[in-house]
């Protein structure tokens, strides 16, 4: 995980993000969240959608997610049986033991739950990737050149991101594109957006190739 990032800087309505410190982010409802995010784009809230396209699991996302679930539901069970089968505990000491990966569990799935990608719209104004917690929009007018991916294998590493759990979300960085953030629910029929600014983001809308069209049909490329 990389430290000390995207600390909000502007109002409410045109959050952007520096390398500052992440905590301060986290703390702002208004802000787009102290998570995975693309670097200089404004948040969305209240921006009217002309076309949605949802984000789609793949198996790999599917297994990883059920499997977590599992794991720490199986884990809490196990601290639960294990604390009331002791006899020699006290009451508050089997609730502190229940707690501690009670409350780790929820702060995982219910993080990873919010801050994952889950749609994405075109806008009057531009692309707008879709959260429970910070949303945010790609303007029209940064956005260089868009293409199809037919399949991203992911060599290379995970800056700061989710892995699988959910989706794939946040920076990483691969030998054959370079440094980019990610927004996918797969690894296959994605949209790489270039910018001009150099960034590059890694889309995954259902289904991709109607997203490209809609999209050239706005912005000239």
């Amino acid at each position: 995980m990389a430290p000390a990032w995207l600390a909000p800087t502007g109002s409410a309505s045109t959050a952007r993000f520096s390398p500052a410190g992440w905590l301060k982010a986290s703390q702002s409802l208004e802000g787009l969240g102290g998570t995975p995010q693309a670097e200089g784009f404004p948040s969305s809230r209240g921006v009217e959608t002309l076309e949605r396209f949802p984000a789609s699991w793949d198996k790999s996302v599917r297994t990883i997610t059920v499997s977590v679930w599992v794991l720490l539901v199986a884990v809490n069970l196990l601290v639960a049986y294990a604390a009331f089968s002791e006899p020699s505990l006290q009451d508050w000491e089997r609730l502190v033991l229940v707690s501690i990966p009670l409350i780790i569990s929820v702060g995982v799935l219910g993080g990873a739950y919010l801050f994952a990608p889950r749609g994405f719209s075109l806008t009057g104004e531009g692309v707008r990737v879709e959260r429970l917690v910070g949303s945010f929009t790609i303007p029209y007018l940064e956005i260089a050149e868009a293409k199809l991916l037919e399949e991203l294998t992911w060599k290379g590493l995970r800056l700061f991101g989710v892995g699988g759990f959910y989706g794939f979300y946040g920076l990483y960085y691969s030998s054959g594109i370079g440094k980019f953030w990610a927004y996918t629910g797969r690894r296959s029929k994605l949209i790489l957006l270039e910018l001009k600014d150099g960034r590059k983001l890694v889309l995954g809308p259902e289904p991709p190739e109607a997203f490209l069209e809609a999209l050239k049909r706005r912005v000239s490329l």
